[in-house]
């Protein structure tokens, strides 16, 4: 058995010319479906925030987010200041580190944001020497 190799050589051109507008359809990555890195795609809200400090014991040193560090006053224990925060994804994420002076029992730390317009949001921390904490808020609608 003998095949004719042009006519087998043509029907085969035919098949690929027909399937290529599919084939590179399918294999093709549209410009709209490219990725940005997750930082940019995160749109900053920064709101203005209140925020209260209570100590049950005077730090010698209390630090907040990257911009807030307090002065540590003798015998303070509350604070209070205005701070334009992140609010994506009407979320709250802020580090912060309080140090008390040595031989302080355990003790707390509470927080309380208020975010303009919308409800205050309290937590406590409890640490001895030295706390490292993250203040993690959320806002439901």
């Amino acid at each position: 058995m003998q095949g004719k190799p042009l006519r087998e050589l043509i029907l085969v051109m035919v098949l690929v010319a027909l399937l290529a507008p599919v084939i590179v359809r399918i294999t093709r990555v549209p410009e709209r479906a490219t990725r940005t890195p997750i930082a940019e795609q995160k749109q900053e809200q920064m709101v203005a925030t209140i925020v209260r400090i209570q100590f049950a014991h005077a730090p010698i040193f209390a630090a907040f987010g990257t911009d807030v560090e307090l002065t540590a006053r003798r015998h303070a224990t509350q604070y209070e200041f205005e701070r334009e925060l992140d609010f994506s994804d009407r979320l709250i994420e802020w580090p912060f580190t309080v140090k008390w002076p040595e031989g302080t029992p355990r003790t707390a730390v509470t927080v309380t944001l208020e975010p303009e317009g919308l409800e205050a949001r309290q937590l406590t921390f409890w640490g001895e020497g030295q706390l490292n904490e993250f203040i993690v808020l959320h806002w439901h609608e």
